[in-house]
């Protein structure tokens, strides 16, 4: 069952994925895939409790947020701790400039927003009001993006500030490639929007209209994924053509030259963004994120009041 992505239950559930590099870009092909990476998955060793629903690698370490409140951390996406957060419905979490930032979902002012230097100790952040989606680092800033046509950015990931000219529509990931943020909607007349620094936007309402749940670079190619259609790819984050799938997805993560798309107890991977195929015997969850880091892709998500990781790939 491929489920919308953004109406998960909020307090229970509500949910993808920024990876980074040694420095100030996301993680896309830093390294090369390892063995296995994206067709051979393996079971975490009892990962927390929580509904993942986002992931990433900074700072030697895997670290995930949950919609339950809470984070966990792994130096190798497979031994996990918890760590106790500030109250949040935590969707996302990016690293840059030596910390990590989460985003909350939220219908009230305040704080919306955390951060940490290594994962496990947090604090709180006040953002403006948004019901954030997915927070990334690229180009020397955060960016976050989120429902009702919010969009905000930051230098340091504590001082936001709302972005201007975002159509209204419930914008559910960003990435960055070729010199240009670009964000996806699961609804609204606007399917797509891009922006060379994260603070004006422009619509692209030529774009395939979906309830697009994610979008990763890699490859020289964007590619946004749907729950219930093919995927989408473009050279630029304007012009773009529709893929081939099986079915529907909830997250998408690029590393050494694959990319990895995860749903419901399913996982399908392409080298380049047009075609893919399912992998045999994935393991059972409902798969919510995914990163790439050190040759090896980490997904995360949730089996009824489970946590729920499973890993591909040799580390490096």
């Amino acid at each position: 069952m491929i489920r919308f992505r953004n109406w998960r239950r909020v307090g229970n559930s509500v949910t993808l994925v920024a990876l980074l590099a040694l420095a100030l870009f996301p993680v896309t092909g830093s390294y090369a895939a390892g063995q296995g990476a994206g067709t051979t998955w393996h079971k975490a060793s009892k990962p927390p409790t929580g509904i993942w629903n986002g992931i990433t690698y900074g700072n030697g370490r895997f670290v995930a947020v949950s919609g339950d409140r809470s984070a966990m951390y792994s130096s190798d996406g497979v031994a996990w701790k918890k760590a106790m957060t500030p109250g949040g419905h935590w969707g996302s979490v990016a690293f840059g400039n030596g910390h990590f930032v989460a985003v909350a979902f939220g219908s009230g002012a305040g704080a919306h927003g955390m951060t940490s230097e290594d994962g496990i100790t947090w604090r709180s952040l006040t953002t403006p009001l948004g019901h954030w989606m997915k927070v990334i680092f690229a180009n020397h800033r955060f960016v976050a993006v989120g429902g009702g046509g919010h969009a905000m950015y930051s230098p340091d990931g504590t001082t936001w500030t709302v972005s201007g000219g975002v159509p209204n529509a419930f914008w559910g990931s960003v990435a960055y490639g070729k010199g240009k943020f670009v964000a996806v909607s699961n609804y609204g007349s606007d399917p797509v929007m891009y922006s060379s620094d994260g603070i004006s936007w422009t619509s692209e309402p030529s774009a395939p209209t979906g309830y697009w749940n994610d979008i990763t670079f890699g490859g020289g190619k964007f590619v946004a994924i749907s729950a219930y259609q093919n995927p989408m790819y473009s050279t630029d984050g304007i012009t773009w053509e529709m893929g081939t799938a099986e079915e529907g997805s909830n997250a998408v993560a690029f590393g050494g030259s694959i990319f990895i798309s995860v749903a419901d107890s399913r996982v399908e991977r392409s080298t380049d963004g047009m075609t893919w195929s399912p992998v045999a015997n994935p393991r059972k969850g409902y798969w919510n994120a995914i990163a790439f880091a050190r040759g090896r892709f980490v997904a995360v998500g949730y089996s009824q009041s489970s946590g729920k990781v499973m890993y591909s790939g040799s580390l490096r």
